[in-house]
């Protein structure tokens, strides 16, 4: 399955039959279908497809795909690692740079935009996708995501040159607050972890 957050809606690419789903087509579908979930006026799609692969690759052809590496980093009292940029509460993560290694981007990330070392990898998470607008361009993000722990005390320091105004350890109440005011991807990334 591919879950694709698109503004604050979801398109979905799934090989489950559904009463909720609808048998995916081909591009002018997806084209279609792409324009009612950025402007919303649909929150939600499922698309039915025998190959899941091949469904996902005729979506992404429409974007320019950029891989993203970042983490779920937890401290020893359990408290969740935030960062506020532009406005909304987000997860430390960031580009891939060329011949780097996945797990290495994500360390890298969060040290870069929170002021921490050598925060310590727990295990794999689920990868999230969502699409933007960049400059006119077409977006397709994939990012790689993996639990990690940091058992340091070194002060956060947010990375002002990445627009991270606040890097924060949140108790799980404060985390849920923050969710309020976040994206989707983050949202449905934090309800895996919790499950």
């Amino acid at each position: 399955m591919y879950k694709v957050f698109i503004n604050d809606s979801v398109l979905v690419f799934t090989d489950t039959p559904s009463a909720q789903s609808q048998k995916f087509t081909g591009k002018e579908q997806l084209e279609q279908l792409i324009a009612q979930l950025e402007d919303a006026s649909l929150q939600e799609v499922i698309l039915q497809t025998e190959n899941l692969e091949a469904a996902f690759e005729i979506f992404a052809d429409s974007y320019t795909i950029i891989e993203a590496a970042g983490g779920l980093v937890f401290n020893a009292e359990g408290q969740l690692l935030m960062i506020h940029r532009l406005g909304k509460w987000d997860l430390p993560k960031g580009k891939i740079e060329t011949g780097e290694e996945i797990a290495a981007a994500a360390i890298r990330e969060v040290e870069e935009e929170c002021g921490i070392s050598a925060p310590q990898i727990k295990r794999r998470l689920p990868n999230t996708y969502h699409t933007y607008r960049l400059r006119g361009q077409a977006i397709l993000k994939s990012t790689y995501w993996f639990e990690m722990y940091y058992q340091g005390n070194e002060s956060l320091i947010p990375q002002e040159e990445e627009d991270i105004t606040t890097a924060k350890w949140c108790a799980a109440l404060e985390v849920e607050q923050n969710l309020e005011n976040t994206y989707g991807n983050i949202k449905a990334l934090w309800q895996a972890v919790k499950a």
